[in-house]
């Protein structure tokens, strides 16, 4: 009996603490997914659920869904999510894992972020490469769209004023945009492969860079508009790229330069600064012919033959045994054929007027780029100011792809400032961000932190603060 009675006492007593442990007696959800990990940690961090439960942060520790994580005064992490997003959070962080669903079997998903104080400097992983509209970051001030990019993000309060007295000159002195045009409208999907072959998805607002190769899908077109206000829509199924654009001295005067060439499909132009400053350095080209302009608008069609149609001003048809002027009416050879606006060349004899434009060449009246309604967009694009980097209120820098703010967009090597009602690009990268100690996330090499005690050891080992609450 009294065997009965502690064996008893003993299956009680064990069920008394697999009772106590069992975390859906605690308020916790079951098979919680993680949603991203910890690649690195420097100093003491902490992470609060939902439930109010704390636990310090440590190197390879799970990070799910609505944590937040806070950052000590001389503390660091480097995060990575399920799709390859890295971010590092700065010391004196506070951030929100507020949204976050991943199907990596379909390559889609959406996120958003809570950056509630202090900063981050961010990677994006699949997730915002395949979709554009996926990734968001929201701050006390404004709601950043991320579109595949690498950026910075910071929250300043007397912080950035007190490390911006501690720079040098040389310090203060920050790359210029890189972004030479951006559009203005877009429907459709339209893929952008740089110069080192690596594709981004185009959206309204978003950076066209030098080297640029633009592909519209069918059904799919783009309206871009250039720094100099030379304006180019791609029609659907089509691709073109910038091999040359230099905008010259003050606006487009001088020796500005720019070169498109058209791989296949069709597009419009519209000659901006450059064009009507410097005709020489305005070229279209396709395999067979070259188009330099006079001040003009016009279409270019190439399947080999080329087609050509001049709906404003003349242009300069170059083919490989001489030139013809197309769109100067007053040629008694040209209107002796009832037409001077419309040439096809094949390449195997002269170019031939036509009396009526090709079918496959007649465009919608709302995709001439001097027709296009920008919705206002065209006045601010690339409109900057200066600005007192001791202001308090969220700074954001982008390195590579697209941001967007309050319809003011970046891209890469521009920067923003954001405050209540105020959003305004800027003309030089806030220097605090650009002269960052802590690393960006794309940089990180754990076997380098870890033999050359960068930044102090991994998993709390240098700290001696504690700031779980």
């Amino acid at each position: 009996m009294k065997l009965y009675t502690l064996k008893q006492t003993i299956s009680a007593s064990l069920l008394s603490v697999f009772l106590w442990l069992s975390p859906s007696l605690h308020g916790a959800t079951v098979d919680i997914d993680e949603v991203g990990r910890s690649l690195f940690v420097r100093g003491a961090v902490s992470v609060q659920s939902e439930d109010g439960r704390s636990r310090l942060l440590e190197k390879h520790s799970s990070i799910f869904e609505h944590e937040r994580i806070v950052s000590g005064s001389k503390s660091f992490t480097i995060l990575e999510m399920n799709d390859g997003t890295r971010i590092t959070l700065r010391p004196d962080t506070e951030f929100v894992v507020d949204k976050y669903e991943w199907k990596a079997s379909e390559g889609k998903g959406e996120a958003n972020y809570k950056l509630l104080k202090g900063g981050m400097r961010a990677l994006t992983g699949l997730m915002g490469k395949n979709n554009p509209d996926a990734s968001t970051v929201t701050t006390p001030f404004a709601t950043m769209g991320i579109r595949g990019t690498e950026y910075d993000a910071r929250i300043c309060e007397q912080d950035c004023a007190e490390e911006m007295a501690a720079f040098s000159e040389d310090q203060k002195a920050t790359p210029t945009s890189l972004v030479v045009g951006r559009v203005a409208m877009i429907k459709g999907e339209v893929k952008v492969k740089d110069i080192q072959l690596k594709e981004r998805l185009l959206d309204k607002g978003g950076p066209i860079y030098l080297g640029d190769t633009l592909v519209t899908a069918d059904k799919a077109f783009v309206v871009v508009v250039f720094r100099d206000d030379t304006r180019l829509t791609l029609r659907p199924s089509s691709e073109v790229v910038l091999k040359d654009y230099f905008l010259g001295q003050e606006g487009g005067a001088g020796k500005g330069r720019y070169v498109t060439e058209l791989l296949k499909g069709g597009l419009r132009s519209l000659t901006g600064n450059i064009g009507k400053q410097n005709p020489d350095g305005f070229k279209v080209v396709t395999s067979s012919a070259t188009m330099g302009i006079r001040g003009t608008g016009f279409d270019v069609y190439y399947k080999n033959p080329t087609w050509v149609n001049v709906w404003s001003g003349a242009i300069d048809f170059e083919y490989k045994d001489g030139s013809l002027l197309v769109g100067h009416c007053e040629q008694s050879a040209a209107a002796s054929t009832g037409g001077c606006n419309i040439v096809e060349y094949d390449g195997s004899q002269a170019p031939e007027y036509l009396k009526e434009l090709p079918e496959f060449m007649r465009w919608p009246s709302d995709t001439r780029p001097d027709h296009v309604q920008f919705d206002g967009l065209n006045l601010t694009m690339f409109d900057a100011r200066e600005h007192d980097f001791s202001t308090p209120g969220l700074y954001v820098t982008t390195y590579d792809g697209h941001v967007r703010v309050k319809e003011i967009n970046t891209g890469a090597y521009e920067a923003l400032f954001s405050i209540g009602g105020i959003t305004y690009r800027l003309k030089k990268i806030p220097p605090f961000q650009w002269n960052d100690p802590y690393p960006k996330p794309g940089e990180f090499n754990d076997r380098l932190f870890e033999l050359f005690g960068l930044f102090g050891t991994s998993g709390g080992g240098g700290a001696k603060q504690c700031e779980v609450q």
